[in-house]
């Protein structure tokens, strides 16, 4: 035996073949069919053929662990590939190489013998040359005839197609070519992510956008998202669908965490020669790769088929080191980059990007489910519950319902009736009863309805679950296996200790991307957003943080790039996760007191704090959210005279109670009032409104702001919409900057202030409703940039004067006169 027993294998399948016959047809099939199953055959496309066989040729067949003779009409025509069969008989003796034998269109006898239509084709091939040559390729031919192999004939009911021509039968004999390849090879097909929710439709995506490359002969592709969103998984089933057909393949995990960026003076040489030395030990399995300089990386790649996978890549340095250009690796190869910035990408110059998506709310519930439901059974308990009407129960989710059924249903530990015992039964049913259908009653009965019943409750609060998750992978599977195997009523009592703090596993993942955040003045940023202004709008955000020293603009961008927020339809997103974790951050900061936060949104502590008469509470605070519509809340007179630093207070609550001699006072750093249901007839007359941008109050008992002029220079936007009582606005002297007045509902204003037209940035004037109004000053003429003026049921309004650059005017039906 020869020398084989310590040679690796570089390719699984080497393919001889006659090209004319088969490639466009059979050959394209099979390899096809070969690359779905993981199998990387030697394609020899690059070779110039000439009138021996090339070097490199019989140096890949000693290199395959299997070779694969398609023997066709014109096989014996082409003295290349006899010449590659005798180098493949000697390896079959020599290495111990299979050999796997596909007669197509040819008689075996005839291979073996050389008679017949391919007998006279090989002797036309041997004219002119030696005996040796001769008598080598009779015994190659002799020696494969011999060896069982494929007959296309026994797969055929009649031969007489042309060869383009594949019917049913051919199909299934490529698909057992293939399955005794892989037996061969003894690779069995991976299963490791054949329980992911969703993947194969993301490999499908992926593949995709990989195969809109197909001039490039290095393929980059960056898979970018927030934490948890399942980017790893997704490149782990890439690597492990791929990696077979590559010459050499890592996947180097967690990058992020691998190496610390070297500190400010340090060498950032060392740093990347590290990384490369990291990359080339892994990609070439050696334990200690010698990297003297950064070229080295690019010299030991060149030319090489590799499949690199950098996974949660946070530093350019790093990109930069790993992967720098793409004449580094051989044709062939992919790079896939997974990360929260895609700002790196881009410096990077990497332009094929996958976005990963949430699942849907069907596929988060599925995903709960495999956590959650390991046994897929569920203890029923003792608890009594009252049977539903089960079209109320089921209208609104039964996809999302079936999924749990399929999990935590369980028809043999229930008797349902001869009916009721398969999922698809129990979904049949529900419809029925949706439709009004009478069958349901004689189907039904009551102990059947109470397990139902029983079940439907369990299922709402799995719902629950996936709500408080908002579908984010990482957490489905956490909170998932943290219920495993509890009971109805466990989960329910869990629940609120869920909803108010992270599980670990969760929040630890989610950290990396805050503390990847380098500049303080974009952690602030993303702690403001997490606690206050989630869901507002950018424009609303940037205007309310103008001169907070936050850089606000490019701090968005920079967060939206990191994959820790992200606009929709012009508004300010935050996964709900991320804004609990943002939200305990801040908590962190005094756990016992309050006042010692920046933000304060729970209405126990905004309660407490706001109710004190101490005046030396709430200095850190510079914004109170508070959204209660249950508890009551009291606010002492002297509640915000120690929180000098309030810039922020948004309260929208019908159960404020203030002492009737009012509030001592508002803070004079208030950007933003938006206080739903002020319980007064006044403000504080001591507030300046200095840093005032936005007033909003709606539904209060004003019949006047404040008297005299106030600083509001900085006032953008002033919403003072269902006052029933308002009489007149507030003196606009000084309101330059305004953009937005909202009046609408205010059905006891009688006129606007001349001084108006001092607001020459206002766009949006809305008067809706308000219908005493008789006429409109003069002044707005001065208007210059209104786009809108709604008048919409104004009935008292008869005249109309300047406003010519309008772009839009509601509601002018009552008007009969119209002056420039």
């Amino acid at each position: 035996m020869a020398s084989s027993s310590c040679l690796t294998w570089k390719h699984n399948v080497f393919p001889s073949f006659c090209g004319g016959d088969v490639r466009k047809g059979f050959l394209s099939h099979l390899l096809k069919e070969l690359e779905s199953k993981g199998i990387s055959p030697f394609i020899d496309n690059n070779i110039e053929r000439g009138q021996s066989i090339a070097p490199e040729l019989v140096q890949a067949i000693k290199e395959s662990r299997v070779a694969l003779v398609l023997l066709s009409p014109n096989y014996a025509s082409s003295r290349w590939c006899l010449d590659e069969l005798v180098e493949i008989m000697k390896c079959r003796e020599r290495e111990q190489q299979t050999v796997i034998t596909i007669f197509y269109g040819v008689d075996p006898s005839d291979v073996r013998n050389q008679t017949g239509d391919f007998g006279k084709v090989f002797n036309k091939t041997c004219d002119g040359r030696t005996e040796g040559v001769k008598e080598a390729w009779k015994k190659a031919l002799v020696d494969v005839g011999n060896i069982a192999g494929y007959d296309s004939s026994r797969w055929f009911i009649h031969f007489y197609f042309p060869l383009p021509y594949y019917p049913d039968n051919e199909a299934k004999m490529i698909e057992e070519i293939a399955e005794e390849l892989m037996k061969v090879l003894r690779i069995t097909p991976s299963k490791d992510f054949d329980d992911y929710v969703g993947m194969e439709a993301r490999i499908t995506e992926i593949k995709c956008l990989l195969s809109q490359q197909s001039d490039a002969k290095v393929k980059f592709i960056g898979i970018v998202g927030p934490a948890g969103i399942g980017k790893t998984s997704t490149a782990r089933a890439l690597y492990d669908r791929f990696s077979r057909d590559f010459e050499f393949s890592t996947f180097i995990e967690d990058i992020r965490g691998s190496k610390e960026m070297p500190s400010l003076g340090g060498s950032h040489h060392k740093y990347q020669l590290d990384c490369q030395k990291e990359l080339l030990s892994r990609l070439f399995n050696q334990k200690d790769s010698k990297v003297g300089h950064l070229g080295v990386a690019e010299q030991r790649l060149r030319g090489k088929k590799v499949l690199i996978v950098l996974d949660e890549m946070d530093c350019l340095l790093k990109l930069e080191a790993m992967a720098k250009k793409a004449d580094w690796f051989g044709p062939g190869s992919v790079i896939i980059i997974t990360t929260e910035d895609r700002k790196l990408l881009k410096a990077q110059g990497i332009k094929c990007i996958y976005n990963m998506r949430l699942p849907d709310q069907v596929e988060a519930m599925q995903i709960l489910c495999q956590y959650a439901f390991v046994q897929k059974s569920i203890d029923y308990g003792p608890a009594t519950i009252i049977a539903r009407a089960l079209h109320n129960q089921v209208s609104l989710d039964i996809g999302g319902f079936e999924i749990f059924c399929q999990y935590a249903f369980d028809p043999k530990s229930l008797d349902y009736g001869p009916e009721t015992r398969t999922v698809k039964a129990l979904r049949n049913q529900f419809l029925l009863d949706i439709r009004g259908k009478s069958e349901m009653s004689s189907l039904l009965g009551s102990d059947y309805k109470y397990q139902l019943d029983y079940l439907y409750d369990f299922y709402k609060l799995a719902r629950s679950v996936t709500i408080l998750a908002d579908r984010l992978p990482l957490a489905l599977r956490v909170l998932g296996s943290s219920l495993r195997g509890m009971s109805r009523d466990e989960w329910e009592n869990a629940l609120p200790r869920l909803s108010s703090s992270l599980e670990e596993g969760i929040e630890s993942i989610l950290m990396f991307g805050y503390d990847g955040l380098r500049d303080d003045k974009d952690r602030t940023l993303f702690l403001y957003i997490a606690c206050f202004f989630a869901g507002f709008k950018v424009d609303r955000v940037i205007n309310l943080l103008e001169d907070c020293n936050l850089q606000v603009v490019h701090g968005l961008h920079n967060l939206e790039q990191k994959s820790l927020i992200y606009t929709q339809y012009g508004y300010v997103k935050m996964h709900t996760l991320l804004e609990q974790m943002g939200s305990e951050i801040v908590k962190k900061e005094s756990l016992k007191e309050p006042g010692k936060r920046q933000f304060l949104w729970d209405t126990k502590d905004i309660s407490e704090l706001l109710e004190d008469e101490d005046t030396g509470t709430g200095k850190k605070v510079i914004g109170i959210n508070l959204n209660s519509w249950k508890e009551d809340i009291h606010i002492s007179k002297s509640a915000f005279q120690g929180m000098k630093n309030l810039q922020f207070l948004s309260v929208y609550s019908d159960n404020v109670c203030i002492p009737e001699e009012g509030l001592n006072c508002l803070p004079d750093k208030l950007r933003l009032l938006e206080w739903h249901n002020y319980p007064l007839t006044f403000l504080p007359s001591k507030f300046s409104c200095k840093f005032l941008v936005e007033l909003i109050m709606t539904g209060s008992q004003f019949e006047k702001l404040w008297d005299g002029i106030k600083p509001l220079q900085r006032l953008k936007r002033m919403v003072l919409s269902g006052f029933p009582y308002l009489k007149e606005i507030p003196d606009l002297s000084n309101a330059t900057s305004l953009e937005e007045l909202d009046l609408s509902r205010s059905k006891s204003l009688l006129e606007l202030t001349s001084t108006i037209g001092n607001a020459t940035k206002l766009k949006r004037c809305i008067l809706s409703r308000c219908v005493l109004l008789k006429e409109l000053p003069s002044s707005m003429g001065s208007l210059i940039n209104l786009e809108e003026l709604d008048l919409s049921y104004c009935i008292g309004l008869k005249e109309l004067t300047g406003c010519l650059n309008l772009e839009k005017l509601c509601g002018f039906s009552s008007l009969k006169k119209v002056k420039s």
